[in-house]
């Protein structure tokens, strides 16, 4: 017989959904937030993608703007910006999403100071095309930043799976004991909410 807990939330166990209820709480293949923004002009995705590049924006910004009011401003103009442009964004393969958006906020940045007749820093946001030696921090950010909306989108039950297997790297056998499933559903829960972690980054990575 399986060996389950019951969740706190009062919610089924993940081990004993049907198959049809386990694809649908933890979908296979999901859509692209760009994809579905672009399908469908889909409201939670574009508050997921909000939510998702919100730090990293103000990343870019803070490089060249300290006051923090003026910061919250022109990253209201960079979504603004990118509401309006990425209906119709022509989205390549071979072409960065955080490289355009980059050139985005670079712009909205000049613009920034020439609207108070100052000259901005001219390397403190790097143009799309320019390496940029944060590379490493920006991912960075972008990793903590799509874990922390992936964990507002599952189950607590699911996400202490994925806690304690993939970013505590606890053996599974152990996982699957202290949250009370079977073996394989702490497999199942690791591939499918990394496949969807890894949704979240896919179109924005450089």
């Amino acid at each position: 017989m399986p060996h389950h807990t019951t969740p706190a939330s009062g919610a089924e166990p993940l081990s004993s959904l049907d198959p049809l209820g386990r694809s649908r709480l933890l979908p296979n293949t999901p859509v692209t937030l760009l994809q579905r923004i672009r399908r469908s002009s889909d409201p939670a995705a574009w508050a997921d993608l909000v939510q998702l590049l919100v730090p990293l924006v103000d990343l870019w910004v803070r490089r060249t703007i300290r006051d923090r009011n003026d910061r919250a401003d022109v990253g209201q103009d960079v979504f603004l910006e990118l509401a309006r442009r990425l209906p119709t964004w022509d989205y390549d393969a071979g072409r960065s999403f955080r490289g355009w958006l980059r050139t985005v906020t670079r712009t909205k940045c000049v613009d920034f100071f020439r609207k108070r007749g100052h000259v901005a820093p001219p390397d403190d946001v790097p143009a799309a095309e320019v390496a940029d030696p944060l590379a490493q921090a920006e991912n960075a950010l972008l990793l903590r930043s799509a874990l922390n909306l992936l964990r507002s989108q599952v189950r607590p039950d699911l996400w202490a799976i994925f806690q304690q297997y993939v970013l505590d790297e606890q053996p599974a056998p152990a996982v699957a004991a202290a949250c009370g499933v079977e073996l394989n559903y702490v497999y199942l829960v690791r591939s499918r909410l990394l496949a969807r972690l890894r949704n979240m980054l896919e179109s924005i990575r450089d």
